[in-house]
């Protein structure tokens, strides 16, 4: 176990976190605010959007949310597997907090004036399984090339 990975592991973690909820407790006036000017600038890089929310017909904020998550997913991923977690308690704790942040996510919401919506936690837990899933396989691969070449020797 690598001490000063686990505390940069830790501190990316919350500082997702602290952005994501940051967000939610947004006014709804600065949260439309923000992702038009988010669509703006990804309708310009991507060049093409049917409006200043969408890109490519995908909504700016269901975007975010599932970037965010996915982000959230991945480094949940490294930081559990950092701790030395055997597989099933990783898995056990990523699922909890994959679906445990983005409830409190929409719970936050309701409190900011911004409502909740039950699709947004659907993303935000997809988002997650996907980014922690992906983790996973390409540090599984990365471990079996590592062992691969430990035997060749």
């Amino acid at each position: 176990m690598n001490k000063r990975a686990i505390v940069i592991l830790g501190t990316v973690f919350l500082l997702i976190v602290a952005f994501i909820w940051g967000n939610s407790v947004m006014s709804p006036e600065l949260s439309d605010k923000i992702s038009r000017f988010a669509g703006d600038v990804l309708s310009g890089i991507v060049g093409v959007g049917d409006e200043v929310s969408t890109v490519g017909g995908i909504p700016v904020r269901k975007m975010g949310h599932f970037c965010e998550f996915f982000a959230l997913g991945a480094a949940a991923w490294v930081l559990l597997r950092f701790l030395g977690l055997k597989m099933y308690v990783r898995i056990m704790s990523v699922s909890l907090l994959g679906i445990a942040v983005p409830l409190l996510d929409e719970t936050i919401q309701i409190f900011s004036g911004r409502g909740h919506s039950i699709k947004d936690v659907w993303i935000d837990i997809v988002g997650f399984a996907v980014g922690a899933a992906l983790l996973a396989a390409v540090m599984l691969a990365i471990s079996k090339i590592v062992n691969k070449s430990k035997n060749k020797h």
